[in-house]
């Protein structure tokens, strides 16, 4: 199995999890409904929790990194925060999925205390 067809395979296990077609995650007009919203969601925090960057989930799902950060409900980190905030979300679905967070050196952000004095 290819990695393409690797990740086309997970998309589709996740859109069937949620519901919906690997089709309407993958579709830029497609479905804006609550269902496809989670399923994009859960695409996009899948593959950076195999550590990919936000610049290759784009490339997989066809679609700018921004537009990927926004379905996995981040904007831009700024100042080391924004991989706290990451940290958090994948912790809370291996939690879930009952299975342990895997530590990177990625995520371990900056000291950030610094920054909480301003």
């Amino acid at each position: 199995m290819t990695p393409k067809e690797r990740n086309l395979s997970d998309i589709g296990l996740i859109a069937l999890r949620h519901g919906v077609t690997r089709h309407d995650i993958l579709n830029r007009h497609g479905k804006r409904c609550p269902k496809v919203h989670a399923a994009r969601k859960a695409v996009a925090l899948h593959f950076r929790a195999k550590e990919h960057t936000w610049t290759q989930i784009g490339r997989v799902v066809g679609r700018d990194h921004s537009t990927v950060m926004f379905w996995a409900g981040f904007t831009k980190p700024s100042r080391g925060c924004g991989k706290l905030k990451i940290t958090a979300q994948l912790e809370d679905i291996c939690a879930k999925e009952k299975r342990p967070a895997k530590r990177s050196k990625r995520f371990n952000g900056p000291n950030i205390t610094a920054f909480e004095e301003r």
